[in-house]
């Protein structure tokens, strides 16, 4: 089965009911979500992992055979008005338990296990409001564990962020969310937002590079062509945070170099708080409107499908081959007027037999850089030669080189001091 038809078996029983489709409340989703585990109480376990301000129950759905495989943790519904989130999450959760039949779907429920908490401020979804009871926004209420950040700091960022709450973990919404998380182990975790469209990751309050980024951007790639494959409009996708400046334009993406980082400052978030705890995050503003009519529920999840199927199919393979980048040295000191050579190593992982392309981005003006070879079946060893103009001016440089094979791109960071 190709990779583009595999996620139609996941739509498949959606399409029966799309135009039966409407927004949940907090006692429908209990309702539904119930209704599935009577049905599935082997692939299908509800936990109360908290109450909300008012007292409403908060609900953790696992999905799968075992909560010891790999897991993806999913969170829809933490700004209540943003309803289409809350759909994405249960409907991604409906979805496998009603295509368990199909052998890919099998796979995943035998071999990994979905966390999803579809709804995580049931108060704001009553009242329409995108902070809690409390009045508090529950994205801007997360701590985060970073080195180069003060203990449980959520939100340095000098963005004024409102309504963030006297301190980290604050509210009983954030303080479940916690509890479920911390309980073991993620590889992934996927946010689900609404008020513009785009596909973001970590950071979202620190101007530093993730240190996951190749990866990041490999997997915004491959979900961007996913996306275009079974005939949608993707998503746009970058950094959440500018690295330059905050807030320039709020929620207007603006290409710089590559890739493209989103201006959008978010102290406080879950994206940076599960990110400091070693998990890849995820972040999909799915429209522009906070709550679309309900008749295009079932399109945004079937455009954004892409999104879930691809990083929980990870967690149990890959592509049969891949490759990657070593740089030697990776930190280079090159006078004015002059050149230096650096050796780029690239290598492949299992069975990997596509010819790599190199190239470089993000070069100051003045600075160019040819590779001997340029291309190559991995094993294979490139010299990088760095020449540098009299007229660049002397500082500190990060620049990007870049393999480029069929199915992607890696990329290895090199820094320069002229």
């Amino acid at each position: 089965m190709s990779l583009c038809q595999a996620p139609n078996r996941v739509v498949a029983p959606l399409r029966r009911y799309r135009t039966l489709l409407e927004y949940h409340t907090p006692e429908t989703l209990i309702r539904d979500l119930e209704a599935l585990r009577t049905n599935n109480p082997d692939i299908l376990r509800l936990e109360e992992v908290g109450r909300s301000v008012e007292n409403r129950p908060i609900w953790l759905c696992k999905v799968g055979k075992s909560d010891t495989n790999p897991g993806l943790f999913m969170e829809g519904g933490i700004h209540g008005n943003e309803a289409i989130g809350v759909e994405m999450a249960f409907l991604w959760v409906r979805g496998l338990i009603e295509g368990r039949d199909h052998p890919e779907v099998r796979e995943l429920l035998e071999k990994t296990t979905l966390w999803a908490i579809p709804m995580l401020n049931p108060d704001g979804n009553v009242h329409n409001h995108r902070t809690n009871a409390h009045n508090i926004d529950l994205n801007r209420n997360h701590g985060c564990r970073v080195p180069q950040a003060p203990a449980e700091c959520f939100c340095r960022c000098g963005c004024n962020t409102p309504s963030p709450g006297p301190h980290p973990f604050s509210e009983p919404e954030t303080q479940a969310y916690r509890a479920a998380f911390e309980r073991r182990k993620f590889t992934w975790s996927i946010c689900y937002h609404s008020g513009t469209e785009v596909l973001a990751y970590p950071w979202g309050a620190f101007r530093e590079t993730p240190p996951d980024e190749a990866s990041f951007i490999d997997f915004c790639q491959r979900i961007e062509k996913h996306i275009k494959d079974r005939g949608f409009e993707p998503y746009k996708w970058g950094q959440i945070i500018f690295k330059e400046q905050f807030l320039k334009e709020l929620y207007e993406p603006v290409e710089v170099a590559y890739p493209p980082y989103i201006i959008y400052c978010a102290g406080g978030a879950t994206d940076d708080y599960v990110y400091s705890h070693a998990t890849l995050d995820l972040i999909l503003e799915v429209s522009y409107d906070y709550e679309p009519p309900p008749s295009q529920i079932a399109h945004y999840f079937e455009r954004q499908i892409s999104l879930p199927y691809i990083v929980h199919k990870s967690l149990i393979t890959e592509a049969p081959g891949d490759f990657k980048l070593t740089l030697s040295p990776s930190s280079i000191g090159i006078a004015q007027g002059s050149s230096g050579v650096i050796s780029v190593k690239v290598e492949k992982t299992n069975d990997y037999k596509e010819r790599v392309t190199l190239s470089s981005r993000n070069l100051p003006t003045g600075v160019t850089i040819s590779f001997n070879p340029s291309s190559g079946i991995p094993n294979f060893t490139s010299q990088a030669t760095i020449s540098v103009s009299s007229t660049v001016p002397p500082g500190n440089y990060t620049i990007l080189i870049v393999g480029t094979g069929p199915d992607g791109v890696k990329l290895s960071t090199l820094r320069l001091k002229f």
